[in-house]
C-alpha cells in the first residue's frame, strides 16, 4: 500500500530469512538481518524504500 508516494508492505521473517508480501506476491528480500528494536512481545517494523 501506499501513503504520501510512500510504499510499505508486510514482512514475515521465517528461519531468518525475511519475505515481502505485497498484495498477492510473496518474495525473498535480499536483507541478511534486521536490527532488534527491542519492542519485546511486539512485531518488528521494516521500512524498505524501493
Amino acid at each position: 500500500f501506499y501513503i504520501n508516494s510512500n510504499h510499505f508492505f508486510t514482512v514475515a521473517v521465517h528461519n531468518s530469512i525475511l519475505y515481502e508480501f505485497n498484495d498477492a506476491v510473496v518474495k525473498k528480500l535480499n536483507i541478511e538481518s534486521i536490527e532488534d528494536i527491542e519492542t519485546h512481545g511486539m512485531p518488528d517494523i521494516l521500512i524498505y524504500e524501493i
